[in-house]
Parts: C-alpha cells; sequence; structure tokens
C-alpha cells in the first residue's frame, strides 16, 4: 500500500529525528526543528505541525504531542 503525503510526512521527520538522537535529547530536538525550519517548504511544515498538535502519526517519541511547545515555537519560526 502506498504511503499518504501525511505518513512520508511523519517518516522524514522521524528519519531526521533518528539520525541527530546521538547528539542527545534536548540538542536532537533543536536540530531536528532546526532541519525542519530551514529546508521544509510551508506546507510541509504547516503538515507536520498539525499532524503533530492532533497526535495523528507515529512521530518520533520527543517530536510529538508531548513536545508541544517545540511544535509552537517551529511554527512561529516558520512564520516569521
Amino acid at each position: 500500500m502506498a504511503m499518504s503525503n501525511d505518513d512520508k510526512l511523519v517518516h522524514m521527520a522521524n528519519q531526521i529525528a533518528r539520525n541527530l538522537q546521538v547528539q542527545g535529547h534536548d540538542e536532537a530536538v533543536a536540530a531536528t526543528l532546526s532541519h525542519i525550519v530551514k529546508f521544509w517548504d510551508p506546507r510541509m511544515k504547516a503538515t507536520i505541525v498539525a499532524l503533530a498538535a492532533e497526535g495523528a502519526g507515529h512521530l518520533a517519541c520527543f517530536l510529538d504531542v508531548g513536545n508541544q511547545h517545540q511544535f509552537r515555537r517551529l511554527a512561529h519560526l516558520w512564520r516569521d
């Protein structure tokens, strides 16, 4: 079965997060969010923020709804 666009974004975010885990939790969260802010287009950013806020998908443990403050920060950064 083909992945939906939402599933693809979650997969991409999780790949980034997994690759940065070696930096430790706080640094990995910051680096993942930084990558998303710098390199994802506005639609991708809006979608991943919405998915995290609604708890959809299987985002990596430090990119899930439990870290909504990080996603609010992300949403604010990409609007600036």
